[in-house]
Protein backbone atom coordinates (compact mmCIF):
# COMPACT_ATOMS: atom_id res chain seq x y z
CA UNK A 1 0.00 0.00 0.00
CA UNK A 2 2.68 2.60 0.70
CA UNK A 3 4.34 1.61 -2.51
CA UNK A 4 1.01 2.16 -4.35
CA UNK A 5 0.93 5.83 -2.85
CA UNK A 6 4.28 7.04 -2.78
CA UNK A 7 4.23 5.65 -6.66
CA UNK A 8 1.07 7.99 -7.26
CA UNK A 9 2.45 10.91 -5.28
CA UNK A 10 5.87 10.73 -7.29
CA UNK A 11 3.63 10.10 -10.49
CA UNK A 12 1.49 13.79 -9.77
CA UNK A 13 4.53 15.43 -8.75
CA UNK A 14 6.33 14.21 -11.41
CA UNK A 15 3.48 15.28 -13.81
CA UNK A 16 3.14 18.53 -12.07
CA UNK A 17 7.01 19.75 -12.28
CA UNK A 18 7.69 18.59 -15.65
CA UNK A 19 5.73 21.07 -17.21
CA UNK A 20 8.35 23.92 -17.11
CA UNK A 21 8.61 24.69 -21.03
CA UNK A 22 4.63 25.55 -20.98
CA UNK A 23 3.77 29.39 -20.63
CA UNK A 24 2.41 30.86 -17.61
CA UNK A 25 -1.35 30.01 -18.60
CA UNK A 26 -0.43 26.20 -19.36
CA UNK A 27 2.15 25.98 -16.31
CA UNK A 28 -0.66 27.42 -13.92
CA UNK A 29 -3.52 25.00 -15.39
CA UNK A 30 -0.70 22.07 -15.09
CA UNK A 31 -0.25 23.30 -11.30
CA UNK A 32 -3.88 22.90 -10.78
CA UNK A 33 -4.53 19.40 -11.97
CA UNK A 34 -1.63 18.68 -9.94
CA UNK A 35 -2.56 19.92 -6.59
CA UNK A 36 -6.11 18.16 -7.55
CA UNK A 37 -4.45 15.09 -7.90
CA UNK A 38 -2.28 15.20 -4.38
CA UNK A 39 -5.44 16.57 -2.87
CA UNK A 40 -7.47 12.83 -4.22
CA UNK A 41 -4.67 11.04 -3.06
CA UNK A 42 -4.43 12.68 0.04
CA UNK A 43 -7.96 12.15 0.73
CA UNK A 44 -7.88 8.15 -0.34
CA UNK A 45 -4.90 8.04 1.57
CA UNK A 46 -6.68 9.79 4.58
CA UNK A 47 -10.26 7.97 4.42
CA UNK A 48 -8.39 4.60 4.20
CA UNK A 49 -6.02 4.90 6.89
CA UNK A 50 -8.75 5.97 9.36
CA UNK A 51 -10.87 3.71 8.28
CA UNK A 52 -13.64 6.69 7.61
CA UNK A 53 -16.78 4.88 6.54
CA UNK A 54 -19.55 6.59 3.71
CA UNK A 55 -20.82 8.34 6.70
CA UNK A 56 -18.07 9.74 8.84
CA UNK A 57 -16.45 10.80 5.33
CA UNK A 58 -19.68 13.00 4.85
CA UNK A 59 -19.34 14.70 7.86
CA UNK A 60 -15.52 14.79 7.73
CA UNK A 61 -14.62 16.20 4.89
CA UNK A 62 -16.55 19.11 4.91
CA UNK A 63 -14.88 20.06 8.16
CA UNK A 64 -11.68 18.99 7.61
CA UNK A 65 -11.91 21.33 4.60
CA UNK A 66 -12.77 24.63 7.41
CA UNK A 67 -9.51 23.14 9.01
CA UNK A 68 -7.29 23.27 6.10
CA UNK A 69 -8.75 26.83 4.63
CA UNK A 70 -8.04 28.12 8.36
CA UNK A 71 -4.32 26.65 8.93
CA UNK A 72 -3.99 28.43 5.44
CA UNK A 73 -4.72 31.16 6.55
CA UNK A 74 -2.34 31.29 9.76
CA UNK A 75 0.69 30.20 7.28
CA UNK A 76 -0.28 33.20 5.09
CA UNK A 77 -0.14 35.85 7.97
CA UNK A 78 2.63 38.18 8.03
CA UNK A 79 3.68 37.25 11.68
CA UNK A 80 6.47 35.74 13.46
CA UNK A 81 7.49 32.39 13.35
CA UNK A 82 6.50 31.74 16.46
CA UNK A 83 3.08 33.84 16.64
CA UNK A 84 2.29 31.00 13.15
CA UNK A 85 3.06 28.17 15.48
CA UNK A 86 1.18 29.31 18.47
CA UNK A 87 -2.01 30.35 15.91
CA UNK A 88 -1.56 26.60 14.09
CA UNK A 89 -1.44 24.52 17.42
CA UNK A 90 -4.77 27.04 18.22
CA UNK A 91 -6.22 25.69 15.05
CA UNK A 92 -5.24 22.45 15.32
CA UNK A 93 -6.86 21.83 18.98
CA UNK A 94 -9.96 23.60 17.47
CA UNK A 95 -10.31 21.21 15.10
CA UNK A 96 -9.27 18.09 17.33
CA UNK A 97 -12.46 18.79 19.04
CA UNK A 98 -14.73 18.59 16.10
CA UNK A 99 -13.19 16.08 14.94
CA UNK A 100 -13.27 14.01 18.10
CA UNK A 101 -17.41 14.21 17.67
CA UNK A 102 -17.23 12.66 14.11
CA UNK A 103 -14.49 10.04 14.40
CA UNK A 104 -13.64 9.63 18.26
CA UNK A 105 -10.60 10.74 20.07
CA UNK A 106 -7.94 7.97 18.99
CA UNK A 107 -8.90 8.33 15.43
CA UNK A 108 -8.50 12.22 15.59
CA UNK A 109 -4.98 11.66 16.84
CA UNK A 110 -4.43 9.27 14.15
CA UNK A 111 -5.32 11.87 11.53
CA UNK A 112 -3.23 14.22 13.01
CA UNK A 113 -0.51 11.61 12.84
CA UNK A 114 -0.98 10.50 9.11
CA UNK A 115 -1.64 13.91 7.83
CA UNK A 116 2.28 14.69 9.02
CA UNK A 117 3.03 11.78 7.53
CA UNK A 118 1.52 12.52 3.85
CA UNK A 119 2.87 15.89 3.94
CA UNK A 120 6.14 14.74 4.94
CA UNK A 121 6.20 12.06 2.31
CA UNK A 122 5.32 14.81 -0.45
CA UNK A 123 7.80 17.32 0.72
CA UNK A 124 10.44 14.15 0.22
CA UNK A 125 8.99 13.22 -3.11
CA UNK A 126 9.48 16.58 -3.84
CA UNK A 127 13.17 17.28 -2.94
CA UNK A 128 14.02 13.88 -4.31
CA UNK A 129 13.02 15.31 -8.05
CA UNK A 130 14.49 18.51 -7.23
CA UNK A 131 17.63 17.28 -6.81
CA UNK A 132 17.68 14.57 -9.37
CA UNK A 133 16.78 17.46 -11.71
CA UNK A 134 20.06 19.42 -10.50
CA UNK A 135 22.16 16.22 -10.64
CA UNK A 136 21.22 15.52 -14.51
CA UNK A 137 21.56 19.61 -15.19
CA UNK A 138 24.68 19.65 -13.31
CA UNK A 139 27.38 17.47 -15.79
CA UNK A 140 26.50 19.85 -18.22
CA UNK A 141 27.08 22.82 -16.31
CA UNK A 142 30.47 21.96 -15.51
CA UNK A 143 31.78 21.60 -19.11
CA UNK A 144 30.60 25.27 -19.30
CA UNK A 145 32.09 27.07 -16.45
CA UNK A 146 35.57 25.17 -16.15
CA UNK A 147 36.20 26.21 -19.55
CA UNK A 148 37.36 29.63 -20.54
Amino acid sequence: MNKLISFLLLLCISSNLSAQDFSIEKNHGIKERGKEKIKAIYIAFITQELNLNEQESEKFWPIHNQYDVELKEVHQKDINELEKEESALAVRKKYAVKFSKIIGTDRTYLFYKKDKEFRDKLIDKVRERRMKKNRENKPFNDKFENHP
